[in-house]
């Protein structure tokens, strides 16, 4: 008895394992969205991370490069378990997009991985001629700011990651070649988003010309609506027999109407 129910607590957990796989097997073997204009390019990114700077200047380099075609998006992920000041750097970068400087404090905090303690982010929004008095306000009290970055922070950790930086394509995690320096790297996934906008190019054209086919009529029935509306026309010139009158009944009728009876 106990050898028979070992035997199907075995076959159960057994079971349970294949099923597991082949839900996991078949949610990663799901092909990734096809592309669609403007293309999505996500980076989650660090302050206080010397790789991070190397690929500071990818941003901007995206917008220049491939204009109305991308959608590039910034997203904080401070890892603060060993970079101890990259949370509180990615609040001082949201204090100073309140005063629309957030790109000119992004590229002086990269600037500045060594020096990021509070004393120096009052100094640099001096430097931009912020309203110093509003960006400590704003630093210190306006927990939106806190909101919007523990907001990225959350969804980098809800996709599990665990480096920066890290760029999404397509809402696909973009993987770099480790065998590749930082500057072969960017122009290798420079390369993979045209393509993806070259074949979102045609996807779009391909579509547009399916609804172009969709809205035009067979030119089949143009020439059955020509046929139906000849063959109207011609029954309503045809007189049916009721109407054969002859003309010496038409002449009476006509008489009896112009020379009524006194």
């Amino acid at each position: 008895m106990k050898s028979s129910t070992g035997v199907f607590a075995i076959s159960v957990v057994v079971a349970l394992v294949m099923l597991v796989g082949l839900i996991l097997f078949f949610n990663e073997s799901e092909p990734p969205e096809p592309p669609t204009l403007p293309l999505q390019v996500v980076e989650y990114t660090d302050f206080q991370c010397p790789a991070c700077k190397q690929f500071s200047h990818v941003g901007d380099e995206l917008n220049e490069k491939f204009g109305q075609d991308l959608a590039y998006e910034f997203k904080h992920f401070p890892l603060e378990s060993i970079h101890p000041r990259s949370y509180e750097a990615a609040v001082a970068s949201e204090a100073a997009r309140e005063q629309d400087s957030f790109k000119q404090y992004h590229d002086i905090l990269f600037e500045n991985q060594d020096n990021l303690e509070d004393e120096d982010f009052v100094k640099y929004a001096e430097q931009l001629e912020l309203d110093t008095e509003k960006f400590k306000d704003d630093y210190e009290n306006n927990e939106e700011l806190k909101a919007r970055v523990d907001e990225d922070l959350a969804d980098a950790e809800e996709k599990g990651l665990n480096s920066t930086p890290t760029f999404y394509i397509n809402k696909e995690k973009y993987d770099f070649d480790n065998n590749k320096n930082v500057e072969e790297n960017i122009n290798l996934m420079y390369e993979y988003i045209q393509d993806l906008i070259d074949q979102a190019g045609i996807n779009q054209s391909s579509q547009d010309a399916g609804d172009l086919d969709e809205t035009e009529p067979a030119q089949g029935d143009d020439a059955q609506t020509e046929d139906e509306e000849a063959e109207q026309g011609e029954s309503e010139e045809e007189p049916t027999d009721g109407d054969d009158t002859s003309e010496s009944q038409v002449s009476e009728e006509t008489s009896d109407l112009e020379n009524p009876e006194e």
